[in-house]
């Protein structure tokens, strides 16, 4: 081969490489660049539903807290079982995600309720969130774990209990109004607000007990969350704030949803 021609053999050579190695480092640098562009898509959409999910949260604790801590405070108990049966039935059937509102009286058992004008005196005194008793008037109500309802039409399926005591003026303990919540209220609202295949959305107590939720955000949380759901752990005796989490699965990135809660007592 003549000298030239070797030359300019590798000279080509050169450029081809040269230009293969450019191609790949923008190509790399491509790649990255979109990999960069996904997570911080990722993080908006987080972002976006965390926003979504704690309005759409705090909405519904505070809508059935409103009737409970009227039940607690405010409604008149000595009127006629009929009448007090029709204003909590009213109050069930105006508000969004409750099952049904009661009253279980200083003993522990239901005494009035939304589903049932003279209901049966079930004994719930040992079940939470009624195991401790309250020492006073409490600033917020009490969320229990997830509970099988005994009573009304959600008899069988999981539920929470929002409860608020009624304290009489002596400062003696009259009973509790309690409003039930269905589990799978939450479980259709988040799953309405996921956009992404591999994003999870949970709802906890800030106790780590786990009250809704599928994939890993559910245990996502707390490492505390075994024990505090386990039977023989008391009941705390105010407020479990709930706390959301929204998790993308592939990214790992991980918001909560609600600074210092989602419920604003």
């Amino acid at each position: 081969m003549k000298p030239h021609l070797a030359t300019s053999v590798r000279l080509l050579v050169a450029l081809v490489a040269a230009i293969s190695i450019t191609l790949l480092v923008v190509h790399g640098l491509q790649m990255r660049f979109d990999k960069n562009r996904e997570a911080e898509q990722v993080q908006a959409d987080l972002h976006n539903i965390a926003r979504a999910m704690a309005g759409q949260t705090r909405q519904t604790l505070g809508t059935v807290d409103q009737s409970v801590r009227w039940i607690a405070s405010g409604m008149d108990m000595t009127q006629p079982a009929s009448v007090v049966h029709q204003t909590l039935r009213t109050a069930r059937d105006a508000t969004i995600g409750v099952t049904e509102f009661f009253f279980v009286d200083a003993t522990g058992k239901v005494a009035a309720a939304s589903y049932d004008p003279s209901p049966e005196p079930v004994d719930l005194s040992g079940e939470q969130p009624f195991a401790v008793p309250p020492a006073g008037p409490e600033t917020a109500p009490r969320i229990s774990p997830p509970l099988v309802a005994r009573l009304g039409q959600a008899a069988g399926a999981q539920i929470i209990r929002l409860a608020r005591p009624r304290i009489g003026p002596q400062g003696v303990l009259e009973g509790w109004a309690v409003g039930t919540i269905s589990i799978e209220h939450f479980h259709t609202l988040f799953e309405s607000m996921i956009a992404r295949p591999r994003t999870s959305i949970a709802l906890f107590r800030d106790d780590g007990v786990l009250l809704s939720g599928s994939g890993e955000a559910s245990s996502a949380f707390s490492p505390q969350r075994s024990a505090a759901q386990r039977s023989d752990v008391p009941e705390p005796p105010c407020r479990p704030q709930p706390i959301g989490l929204v998790l993308d699965r592939r990214h790992r990135h991980l918001r909560r949803a609600g600074h210092g809660g989602l419920f604003q007592g």
